[in-house]
């Protein structure tokens, strides 16, 4: 047997080297499990533990693989408690040998292969993503997208043809409503203007149209409340203002009524009635240089409406000789 530390060559079966003393054995016992092991190896093919951990001879002073059964230098016998106890000092070691119970040159492959693996994988999703993003022009139908469209709600033919039939409703009452209205035929009027509302609350016209219908019939209440409303829904329209400061001024409500011919005026700066009827509150509610100034100022305004101006003149005349008359 040739010795693998001097090449001498010993005896068959002979523990050590006649020549160096080292341990002529070719395998070793793993000290934790008992398992046999080729003397070369690094861990215990059984347990996994580490063969390159060591320790010292008690009677040389010589460091030995910790699977050795013999010292090899000196042949002392271990004891294989003594190791245990050497060797449970290692319990970290030993329980990360557990969780890898392959030698080291195994698990770097395995973690090579893994990195190669998840390098492919990341790769490969962001190939499919940019080629979804090229072929963005052409759509493909999915099971979520079909999901999502049964969830959306579609126009229905029903609906749509029930809510132009009712437009057109609305539309003969509000032109049946003028006719009456044109012929004085005033409750007739009523009914057909009360039609468009309950169909379409907010609407501006039916409002107006009403409120004018109920003062020709003397409910001037009723007719206050849809003047009103009218002029909430369309603020800025002119005839709205000018009807329902005319319902203020019915009320004796001589400031909203100002309010509303103000305004009026104020849409439509040349319209000769909206300045007159500003002078009229103005007279009616003793402000008389006031009304004087505004009487003066319609005047100026070119107006066809012969009965206006004369009336708008008498007008003037009065505050003139009122206000003079306070001064004397």
């Amino acid at each position: 047997m040739t010795c693998s530390h001097c090449g001498n060559h010993n005896p068959e079966g002979s523990p050590f080297c006649g020549s160096c003393g080292k341990s002529l054995k070719t395998t070793v016992d793993c000290n934790s499990c008992g398992e046999e092991n080729p003397a070369e190896s690094l861990f215990c093919g059984s347990c996994g533990i580490s063969f390159s951990q060591t320790f010292s001879c008690d009677s040389c002073g010589e460091k030995n693989p910790s699977g050795s059964l013999f010292c090899g230098s000196c042949g002392n016998t271990f004891d294989i408690s003594e190791q245990k106890d050497s060797l449970s000092n290692y319990s970290l070691q030993k329980n990360l040998t557990t969780i890898f119970q392959y030698p080291p040159k195994y698990f770097w492959i395995l973690l090579i292969i893994s990195v190669l693996a998840g390098g492919l994988l990341i790769w490969g999703l962001s190939s499919g993503q940019t080629s979804s993003n090229d072929n963005s022009s052409h759509t493909y139908i999915t099971p979520q997208f079909l999901q999502r469209d049964t969830k959306t709600p579609t126009p229905n033919p029903t609906t749509k043809q029930q809510d132009e039939k009712n437009q057109e409703l609305i539309a003969t009452y509000l032109e049946n409503g003028i006719q009456y209205l044109q012929k004085k035929q005033y409750p007739e009027a009523v009914e057909e203007f009360l039609k468009v509302i309950e169909a379409e609350p907010n609407n501006f016209e039916a409002h107006l149209l009403l409120g004018n219908s109920y003062r020709e019939i003397s409910k001037y209440q009723l007719a206050f409340n849809h003047l009103k409303k009218a002029v909430e829904l369309e603020p800025n329209n002119f005839d709205a203002n000018w009807d329902v400061g005319h319902a203020y001024l019915h009320m004796n409500d001589f400031e909203n009524s100002l309010t509303h011919f103000r305004k009026a005026s104020e849409l439509e700066p040349n319209h000769f009635g909206a300045s007159s009827m500003i002078g009229h509150v103005y007279l009616d509610t003793g402000r008389f240089q006031e009304a004087i100034e505004q009487f003066e100022k319609s005047l100026t305004i070119p107006s066809d409406n012969r009965g206006a101006i004369e009336d708008t003149k008498s007008a003037l005349q009065r505050a003139l000789q009122t206000e003079n008359a306070q001064k004397q």
